[in-house]
């Protein structure tokens, strides 16, 4: 990850356990504060369904509410959040 995000799908919730906090910082996607990254989830998502009809994201997207817990937001540590922010608000 160079000054990017990812989002990040923990089936085992075990992320938090596994990640390097040193390099990285993350937050859930089910936050109240996350209605923008989960619009660019569910966008991401539908395409992704629609190039490819991965039963996988349809399963996601039929269940999208339960599956928020488990999506984690990942950005370098050294990444200004605020351009992070502006690139996922001019894509979703």
């Amino acid at each position: 990850m160079t000054g990017g995000a990812a989002l990040v799908l923990d089936e085992h919730r075990q992320f938090p356990s596994l990640a390097n906090d040193a390099l990285i910082a993350w937050r859930a996607l089910d936050d109240a504060d996350c209605a923008e990254y989960v619009r660019y989830l569910r966008k991401l998502l539908m395409e992704h369904r629609g190039e490819t009809g991965s039963r996988c994201a349809e399963g996601l997207l039929a269940d999208l509410e339960q599956w928020l817990p488990r999506f984690w937001l990942v950005t370098p540590k050294d990444a200004q959040i605020a351009a992070v922010l502006e690139r996922l608000h001019e894509a979703a």
